[in-house]
């Protein structure tokens, strides 16, 4: 499978070109592999302090939350700037592969065919899907994520410690600008004696004992997860917590599971989105 990954970068520093050449020391550090086809990067016609680093695979599948070499990049490149993360699939490639039936060939052969000025329609199709995208991240931020999405928060914490280690993955969730901090959803991350290793919207949490600590309602929520964690291995919980979008307490769906000897954990506030399902 062709797939393309995407590292945004809006350098900080007023000399934007000494940055891009530790990008691409970097890149060159890092060393070639066999299943990466290209690296390009781009610099912004409009905005002088931005790039776009793009990592151009060819493997039996993509990997949704990046590659190992996309995020050790990730990691180094956030000190220059604000930064965001892609992984984007080969759309003509992929509707041909995943759809067999009449109509949908007929998609896969129109997006490959050129318009009588000869430039191509792929475009068009690319352009609706980031608006699509887009959109559907806009409404995420207003009104939550489903509990769905806690469950998929997780994996992808639980991908980038495997792929990471344990001291950039706890260090990576505390980051307030970081890729597991998304509106109204971020991850925390206690041991199994319920203390708090890392936490995306407090990090004074980090370090204290949060195994007695109740909702507003009586409940050792905490404990709750600690003790299900270690049983069962993952598992839901419903208590009140503050909103950092709201400044208000609200009942909280948490989604865990236990990695080694962490449990990684998100949620979503159930009023911000119950009226949408």
């Amino acid at each position: 499978m062709q797939w393309m990954e995407e590292i945004k970068l809006r350098i900080a520093d007023k000399n934007p070109e000494v940055v891009e050449g530790k990008i691409m020391k970097l890149i060159k550090d890092l060393g070639d592999n066999g299943d990466m086809k290209e690296v390009k990067l781009y610099h912004s016609a409009v905005v002088n302090n931005d790039v776009s680093v793009h990592l151009y695979w060819d493997t039996e599948g993509a990997e949704p939350q990046g590659s190992a070499m996309g995020l050790c990049l990730v990691h180094v490149l956030r000190e220059y700037g604000l930064i965001s993360h892609s992984v984007w699939l080969d759309l003509r490639r992929t509707l041909a592969e995943i759809d067999s039936g009449p109509k949908r060939r007929g998609i896969t052969a129109n997006i490959g065919r050129e318009s009588e000025s000869g430039v191509r329609q792929d475009h068009r199709w690319l352009a609706k899907l980031n608006f699509i995208n887009h959109q559907n991240k806009e409404v995420k931020h207003m009104y939550g994520a489903s509990g769905k999405e806690a469950k998929e928060f997780v994996a992808k914490a639980k991908a980038f410690y495997k792929k990471t280690g344990k001291a950039i993955a706890l260090a990576e969730f505390t980051n307030p600008k970081g890729p597991f901090i998304e509106g109204e959803q971020y991850v925390f991350v206690l041991n199994l004696k319920g203390t708090m290793l890392s936490h995306g919207v407090n990090e004074k949490y980090i370090g204290q004992d949060f195994i007695d600590v109740k909702d507003s309602d009586g409940r050792s929520f905490i404990r709750e997860i600690v003790e299900v964690a270690d049983k069962k291995g993952s598992g839901f919980v419903d208590y009140k917590w503050y909103n950092p979008v709201t400044k208000e307490d609200l009942v909280k769906h948490v989604y865990f599971e236990k990695v080694d000897d962490l449990i990684l954990c998100s949620g979503v506030y159930k009023e911000m989105w119950k009226d949408l399902l």
